[in-house]
């Protein structure tokens, strides 16, 4: 059988019902795995420290950059990562496999994105030393203050927030900037 074939029979089982922790953990599982085997690029289990993290922190960081003002960055970080950019990502996926996307649609998109957040909680992604130290010498080299450090998911209140932390790194004082933006899910 087909990864395809598995990742849509299991789509289907989800659609018929069964959406739990589990069937959500699966669910991402075969995604990667298609992903990863389509674009024939290594994704990682762990994010943290790893090439694949460095990559998502290298995207946070630009998106940091590019805009000079708060509000701008502010704007720049909501378009580039948000609940619903995530689901129409997959549903790309879906589509593209020719798998039937309404199960990230309606009532069962919500329940699918707490079961996926709940897992991320407390799981930072950081840089690794080595391109921490990298991206550090590039940001100080075009003229930034700041880099992107970490992100994490955190529920507050009952609520989910994605967090990202920015580092000042010109003048060195080892601040930096938590910039929370709300995961409405």
């Amino acid at each position: 059988m087909t990864l395809s074939n598995r990742l849509a029979e299991h789509v289907a089982g989800m659609r018929a019902g069964d959406i739990s922790k589990s069937t959500v953990h699966r669910f991402i599982a075969l995604l990667r795995e298609l992903i990863e085997q389509r674009r024939e690029r290594p994704l990682h289990t762990k994010l943290d420290r790893s090439k694949a993290g460095n990559e998502a922190l290298d995207i946070l960081d630009a998106m940091w950059a590019k805009s000079k003002t708060v509000d701008a960055q502010f704007r720049e970080l909501l378009e580039g990562i948000s609940p619903a950019k995530l689901q129409m990502e997959i549903a790309s996926v879906l589509t593209a496999s020719l798998i039937d996307p309404s199960l990230i649609q309606g009532a069962r998109w919500p329940v699918i994105l707490r079961h996926l957040i709940d897992d991320l909680i407390g799981k930072p992604v950081s840089r690794s030393a080595r391109a921490l130290q990298k991206k550090t010498s590039e940001r100080l080299a075009e003229g930034y203050r700041f880099i992107a450090d970490c992100f994490y998911f955190e529920r507050e209140n009952g609520k989910y927030q994605f967090v990202l932390v920015s580092r000042q790194i010109e003048p060195p004082s080892g601040g930096g900037v938590h910039l929370k933006v709300p995961w409405l899910v």
